[in-house]
Parts: structure tokens; sequence; C-alpha cells
């Protein structure tokens, strides 16, 4: 048995992190046309974003607090795929806030947000990423 060993011109991360735009919330609420994706919010903005609920209001904090300036995150739409690739902005930048936007149109709804670097030239849908690896679907 030959062991081939490939040295890699990047270091590996230690930690890869996945954001689910939850389209399924998005869609609930009646939105103006031509807004169709939570993510383009998400863009425009510079930022991730996450709802808990009021039961349960430190819902994310455990990864929101874990994500470092330079972590790699993907962005992942439901029905569309991986949309965008985006890295931690540093200085780490955490925010806590109200619905009332475009976004999050009702007022008491809390909002978390992490400042991120998103880059959209690399997509894959899941197709495309379950016929280079096992991917388990969801949904």
């Amino acid at each position: 048995m030959t062991t081939l060993l490939v040295e890699l011109p990047f270091a590996i991360p230690e930690r890869i992190w996945f954001a689910n735009t939850d389209m399924k919330s998005f869609n609930e609420l009646p939105r103006n046309s031509g807004d169709s994706s939570a993510f383009s919010h998400w863009l425009d903005a510079g930022r991730l974003f996450v709802t808990p609920t009021a039961k349960n209001p430190r819902k994310y904090n455990g990864a929101l607090m874990d994500m470092m300036p330079g972590d790699p995150v993907f962005a992942y739409e439901s029905q569309v795929g991986f949309v965008a690739l985006g890295w931690v902005h540093g200085p780490k930048d955490l925010q806590n806030s109200h619905g009332g936007t475009a976004l999050y149109p009702k007022p008491d709804e809390i909002v978390r947000s992490l400042a991120v670097d998103w880059d959209t030239s690399v997509t894959r849908n899941m197709s495309e990423v379950s016929a280079c690896t096992r991917v388990g679907q969801h949904g």
C-alpha cells in the first residue's frame, strides 16, 4: 500500500459553519413583489441572521458565540442549494435587535445577527453536491 501526501496551499479551518436562510419562515409573511429571497437581505446587510423564539431566547447563542473572525460560513437556501460562502468578519460584530424591518416585519421578533463577508461566486444546488458526496437531505 502506498501513501500519498499532498501539501495544500492553504490551511484547513478548524471550524466550518452552515446557516439556513429559513425560507419557510420568510414565506409565511406577505412580501413586496420581487422580495423572494431571505438571502438577498443577508447580502445587502453583510450579515447572517438568526431568530430565536420568545420561548427559547438563547437559541443559537452557543454557535454565534463560538463563531470567530475568519471562520467560513456556508449559506444554504431551501429549494435552491448553497447560495454563498462567507467568512465571519473581523473584528467580530454580533448584534441583538428586534424585528420591524423588511426581513423581519414582526416588531416583537428577536433578531440576532453577525457580520459576514459573503462571496456569491460559487454556488451549488443539492443535486450537484450529492453527485460529489453522499449528503443527507431533510425536508
